[in-house]
């Protein structure tokens, strides 16, 4: 996981060693977009994992000081 300032806070990018498409097809994201996805998740019921797990704010606060 890469972890950049943007303009609206952390944005996050994933990267693979054995998959480099990932890199090519997973942009930037940003933090509040990862927050709509979590809610989406928790609210479907799916039992998929919660995106916050690998997205963590604080942790990426921590890394860009």
């Amino acid at each position: 996981m890469y972890v950049r300032q943007g303009s609206a806070g952390p944005e996050f990018r994933l990267w693979r060693d054995k998959m480099p498409e990932v890199w090519e097809k997973h942009r930037w994201v940003p933090h509040q977009t990862i927050e709509t996805m979590a809610a989406m998740y928790r609210q479907s019921g799916s039992g998929k994992a919660d995106p916050l797990l690998l997205y963590d704010l604080e942790v990426a606060k921590a890394l860009l000081r």
